[in-house]
C-alpha cells in the first residue's frame, strides 16, 4: 500500500488524538494533507526544533496567529532521526499547523539520513532535494547532507531547474548554512559550489540553519539568512570569525521567519516567540 492510499487514514486518525503513542510507530502520520495553497496568505520558515519540546510548541503558537499557508522546517526537525519515539512527539507538537497548512522539512545532519523520515514524509522529487513553487517564488530544498559539487547529482538538477525557471524570485533552503559566525561557521565548500548558479540566475534570497540563532548576512547582493532559532539549545557568536563584515544582524533567541510576495517585492519579517518584530527586510526584483 502506498503512503498516499494509506494516508487518508493515518491524518484522520492522528487529528483525532490529543497524544501519539509512541509505542506505535506504525501509526504515526504522514506529512501531507489536503490543504489548498492560499496564495493570500504567508510563509513561515523556521529550524533546528530539536530539543525543546515546549518552545517549539510556543513558537508554533505564535506563526499561527500570522495564518501560514506553507510552513518550511531548515532542518534538525528532531534530535535523532533513527529514534522512532521522537518522530511521535514532533508530530504530536506540529499537528495544529497540519489543520491549514503545508509542512515542508529540509534534511538536517540530526536527521541522519534515517528511513523514519522518508517513511513519514511525502514530498516531491526524490524527496531529498525538490521544489514548490508559490506565486511568483520558486523555492528549492536542498539536501546539504549530500554531495553538492558541481556536477553532482543534486547540483545538476538545480542547474537543470533553474535554468527553465522562468519565476521573479528563486530562493534556495538547506541545512548548512553557506555564511555563519556561530558555533559551526561557514561552509566554505557549498559557496564555491553554488556560487556559480547563484550569480547566473540571480538567486537573492537562502535560508539554512544548523546554527542556532538568528543571523542575516548580505554578501555581492545575496541575503542569506540563518533560521536555527526552532528549540534547539541556542548560540552566541565564535571569535574572531571570517564573515562577520558581511553580517547584518545576529540575535541569539528563538524565533521565526515570515515572508510575504506583493508585485515585486519579498517582504520578510521575523518574529520572537513572543511575536516581537526583531527584523525585517525588503527584496525587490
Amino acid at each position: 500500500m502506498t503512503k498516499t492510499l494509506i494516508f487518508s487514514f493515518l491524518f484522520i486518525w492522528f487529528l483525532s488524538c490529543n497524544k501519539v503513542n509512541s509505542s506505535t510507530p506504525n501509526k504515526l502520520p504522514l506529512a501531507i494533507n489536503n490543504i489548498k495553497i492560499n496564495e493570500n496568505q504567508p510563509i513561515v520558515i523556521y529550524g533546528d526544533t530539536r530539543d525543546n519540546y515546549e518552545i517549539h510548541k510556543k513558537i508554533i503558537k505564535s506563526f499561527l496567529q500570522k495564518k501560514p499557508t506553507i510552513v518550511f522546517n531548515t532542518g534538525d526537525l528532531v534530535h535523532d532521526g533513527n529514534k522512532t519515539e521522537l518522530w511521535s512527539v514532533f508530530f504530536n507538537i506540529i499537528k495544529p499547523i497540519l489543520k491549514t497548512a503545508k509542512y515542508y522539512p529540509v534534511l538536517g545532519n540530526h536527521e541522519r539520513e534515517s528511513i523514519n523520515y522518508f517513511k513519514l514524509f511525502e514530498l516531491p522529487n526524490n524527496e531529498k532535494w525538490y521544489k514548490i513553487n508559490f506565486k511568483n517564488i520558486s523555492f528549492f530544498i536542498l539536501d546539504s547532507n549530500s554531495d553538492l559539487e558541481i556536477n553532482s547529482k543534486q547540483y545538476l538538477w538545480l542547474k537543470n531547474e533553474l535554468k527553465n525557471n522562468k519565476l521573479d524570485f528563486k530562493v534556495l533552503i538547506f541545512h548548512h548554512p553557506i555564511l555563519s559566525i556561530s558555533r559551526h561557521g561557514s561552509y566554505s565548500s557549498l559557496e564555491k559550489s553554488l556560487t556559480t548558479l547563484i550569480q547566473k540566475y540571480s538567486i537573492q534570497l537562502i535560508f539554512n540553519g544548523h546554527d542556532h540563532a538568528y543571523q542575516r548576512f548580505l554578501k555581492n547582493r545575496v541575503n542569506y539568512i540563518v533560521t536555527g532559532g526552532g528549540g534547539a539549545p541556542l548560540y552566541g557568536k565564535i571569535d574572531n570569525p571570517k564573515d562577520e563584515k558581511y553580517l547584518k544582524k545576529y540575535l541569539k533567541t528563538y524565533h521565526y521567519c515570515l515572508l510575504n510576495s506583493k508585485n515585486k517585492e519579498l517582504n520578510i519579517s521575523v518574529y520572537d516567540i513572543n511575536n516581537n518584530l526583531i527584523d525585517s527586510l525588503i527584496i525587490k526584483k
